[in-house]
């Protein structure tokens, strides 16, 4: 028999340990939650620096001078984002295992054939001394806050058990790049057409590509795989598995910008910008809120954790905004390698020797892993990206010369457009400075990547856009969206241009306004940027509203950014229901009602819209139908991933007569564009019903199959998820609609890509007016982890003063420095 005193000492042991968890979890949560005020003295600002808040903790900067104020923003963004900053700068390096483990370990080789770190350091060397002395002060600041809080920092160092590393100034610029290789769509999209070239032929992979205008490359890549020979096939899974790893869950990574040019019965003129930048969607959310003020500079707007200065934002004479130009500065070479003396390769007629680099990545909770990276004169073999030192692995190469057909090994290298630096702080710091059009125009030159129309706009009402960053210059035979043989000098790279010392710039035009929505730059034959445009019914949307508008508000403003019209479907839906109509007589009783669905449809994409989830599933299969039989489950899963491509390709192709590609592959009939419309009903159909079930018709809404979760690095963690995860939410939109809502057609409907920051600036206004789909903390137990998001899901703003703090409402001093 248990007595009672066991029972009394099993139940004061456990509560012992309850008591000594709970403290462990308030430990956790809390360590790096300030929320008192704090006057810390400290030889390392010159004079006294402020920092206020308010509800939202977004922080305003005020400093005597500048070296102050971009210490004083170090310390502020690694006391909001240090994690973040952390896990990017690993990211960009190819760090990740060390925190992370084994899991992480082919990301990271993968990372480091872009050799970021290297290249940012080698920046660094390079820029001015206004540059330096910017992100020198900055990380004076970071590593300050470290310092100071080394015992209580954020959650994810308690959670991984580790202590961040100093930050040393190259990292913003490694920030800087790991964007470049971000908006660098090619790296995914020229491997899935080689393999569409692969399997398909030269003249079918055509109807693929973005552009058919260019000569197909003069090689044929090998379907053949063998034990020691792997070819493009396996490289695109990889990539793919990859790119999924990096957290990059979709493709049209873009913006939509827009400045307006409002004109009173004075004739007095000014002006308003509107800017959103999109993204991958996650937790913490990747852009911040930020006040800059000093004798030398004022501004306030949206930044990058890692970068000290505004990307987006307004200072007292001007305002700009970014978007993507899709710059296409990314090319794959097959390098070929001698049979006889395989440490050798062809370069340009003559032999040269593969050079070994000797690496080692090491591994949090595992041995460290030393391996040895190839180069030639491109690059580091980014095929290697998988494997452990192992230099049997090549890709199969037959020439296109039927009758001298031969098989060599070879190797992909590259060509990246973010090994090419300029000075972007500068550009930034000038940009940040500008008082009217020229300074801007100065200060953009400076920047090298990625490329972005940087939109200007200013309290006189002018506005104007230009286009900056390099892009490269490619020789004749060089095909941008194929692997091109590198032993070739015709297919090669000649060299590099700036885009913002060509004609890529507009001041003043007759239209009151200007708006870029990654929709295609120039008709100019003499340059090429890219072939990855997206669709451009967010632009002509944006346009049409902006044309109708006699005088634009700030509130018409996030009206607009929230807009979930989609002129896409409407061209679709025009395209598409005559067919059905004339097939009227074969369809059933409940096809002929459902066609309502698509008829009477306003071609509004909101969560509450029955009409939007048919569309939807019916441009799912009509995609599908038109695709799959042709690249096979696999290629067609790589070639959906970058939505931009059968998004466009499908509308280029309805617009035709008929195309081979609606002939279903293994039929015995030949099926045409008809066909393909009126199965993709049927299919939409079935689907439609299978989906929801039992739910009735009107509350089958798009918001019940479109939702968004807000993941972090941390979310894996089955433990940790619930900490750390944001959602699901239903979400309306889609890659056409300014108000972007992208998901992915091998992953429907889940929402990836998306507004990752708003921001609206009026330069007749003293206010600006931002939204976060998160909060200004990257720490998951901080209350301003996620208090703007609720606010940013329902089209909300934040609304913040272009004054000093001291004298605005709801703001109040959370932090002093003073000279030690």
């Amino acid at each position: 028999m248990i007595s009672f005193g066991k029972i009394t000492a099993f139940t004061v042991s456990l509560i012992i340990i309850f008591i000594a968890f709970a403290f462990f979890v308030l430990f956790l949560v809390n360590v790096s939650v300030e929320t008192d005020f704090q006057e810390i003295s400290t030889n390392q600002v010159k004079k006294e620096v402020e920092i206020s808040s308010n509800f939202y903790g977004i922080p305003y900067i005020n400093a005597s001078n500048e070296e102050d104020l971009f210490f004083a923003a170090g310390y502020s963004q690694a006391s909001l984002r240090l994690w973040q900053m952390d896990y990017y700068r690993r990211l960009a390096g190819g760090r990740l295992s060390e925190i992370f483990g084994k899991e992480t370990v082919k990301i990271d080789k993968f990372m480091r054939c872009f050799d970021i770190e290297s290249i940012a350091q080698s920046n660094y060397k390079s820029i001015s001394g206004k540059s330096k002395t910017i992100i020198d002060a900055y990380s004076r600041g970071v590593n300050y806050y470290i310092e100071k809080n080394h015992s209580g920092l954020s959650f994810e160092f308690n959670a991984l058990n580790y202590k961040p590393g100093k930050w040393q100034p190259y990292h913003s610029l490694m920030i800087g790049k790991f964007l470049t290789f971000e908006l660098s769509l090619s790296i995914w999209a020229d491997i899935t057409f080689g393999e569409i070239f692969d399997k398909l032929g030269s003249e079918k992979v055509k109807l693929f590509l973005p552009n058919e205008n260019y000569n197909n490359v003069i090689y044929k890549v090998s379907s053949k795989q063998t034990d020691n020979k792997k070819n493009i096939s396996f490289y695109n899974q990889e990539l793919f598995d990859i790119k999924s790893k990096l957290g990059i869950g979709g493709s049209s990574s873009g913006s939509n910008c827009w400045t307006f040019r409002n004109t009173d019965s004075t004739g007095l003129s000014n002006s308003i910008m509107a800017n959103d930048a999109h993204l991958l969607l996650g937790s913490p959310a990747r852009w911040m809120q930020m006040r800059l003020k000093s004798p030398e500079i004022d501004v306030i707007g949206m930044t990058l954790p890692g970068i000290p200065l505004i990307l987006s934002g307004r200072n007292r004479n001007i305002a700009w905004g970014i978007t993507n130009i899709m710059v296409d500065g990314f090319d794959y070479f097959i390098e070929k390698l001698d049979k006889k003396q395989e440490n050798y390769y062809t370069n340009d007629s003559s032999l040269s020797k593969l050079i070994y680099v000797l690496d080692t990545i090491t591994i949090s909770g595992g041995t460290p892993e030393i391996y040895y990276k190839r180069k030639t004169a491109n690059s580091y073999l980014i095929s290697d990206f998988h494997i452990l030192s192992d230099s049997k692995q090549f890709l199969n190469f037959e020439s296109k010369d039927k009758s001298k057909r031969f098989q060599e090994r070879n190797s992909l290298s590259f060509k990246w457009i973010g090994n090419y630096n300029d000075d972007d702080i500068y550009s930034l710091y000038k940009i940040n400075k500008s008082g009217n059009f020229e300074d801007f125009k100065d200060a953009v030159r400076h920047w090298s990547s990625p490329g972005l129309n940087f939109h200007y706009s200013d309290k006189s009402g002018n506005i104007g856009v230009i286009s900056a960053g390099f892009i490269p210059l490619r020789n004749t035979s060089c095909n941008p969206n194929l692997p091109n043989p590198a032993w070739k000098k015709e297919y090669s790279w000649k060299g590099t241009a700036k885009l913002s010392d060509s004609i890529f710039s507009v001041y003043n035009p007759p239209e009151k306004f200007l708006a870029t929505a990654n929709n295609k730059l120039s008709f100019r034959n003499d340059i090429f940027i890219s072939d990855h445009w997206e669709p451009d019914s967010r632009v002509m949307r944006i346009s049409e509203l902006l044309t109708e508008s006699v005088v634009f508000t700030n509130r018409d403003a996030q009206y607009l950014q929230n807009d979930f019209l989609s002129l896409y479907a409407k061209e679709i839906i025009s395209i598409c229901l005559p067919v059905l109509k004339t097939y009227n007589n074969l369809l059933t009783d409940e096809e002929k009602d459902n066609i309502k669905l698509l008829q009477d449809w306003d071609f509004i994409i909101s969560r509450a819209s029955v009409n939007a989830s048919f569309y939807t599933m019916f441009y799912e299969n009509l995609v599908k139908n038109t695709f799959f039989d042709e690249l096979g489950s696999r290629i067609y899963k790589q070639y959906s991933f970058i939505s931009s491509l059968p998004t466009r390709k499908i509308m280029s192709l309805l617009k035709l007569p008929d195309s081979e590609l609606f002939d279903i592959q293994g039929t015995k009939n030949v099926e045409n564009k008809e066909f393909i419309i009126f199965k993709s009903y049927r299919d939409a159909l079935v689907q439609f019903n299978d989906y929801f079930g039992k739910i009735p018709l009107a509350n089958r809404t798009y918001g019940k199959m479109h939702t968004l979760t807000l993941e972090h690095p941390l979310s894996k963690s089955k433990f940790l998820k619930p900490a750390v995860t944001l959602g699901p939410f239903e979400t309306g939109g889609n890659n056409t609609t300014i108000n972007n809502g992208e998901w992915n057609l091998t992953n429907p409907y889940k929402q990836v890509i998306g507004a990752s920051m708003r921001i609206i600036c009026d330069m007749n206004s003293n206010f600006v007016y931002t939204s976060l789909p998160g909060g200004i903390s990257g720490d998951p137990m901080h209350p301003n982890y996620s208090d703007q998001l609720q606010i940013w899901l329902n089209g909300g703003y934040v609304k913040l003063p272009f004054s000093n703090a001291k004298n605005s409402e709801g703001f109040k001093t959370m932090l002093r420095f003073t000279p030690d």
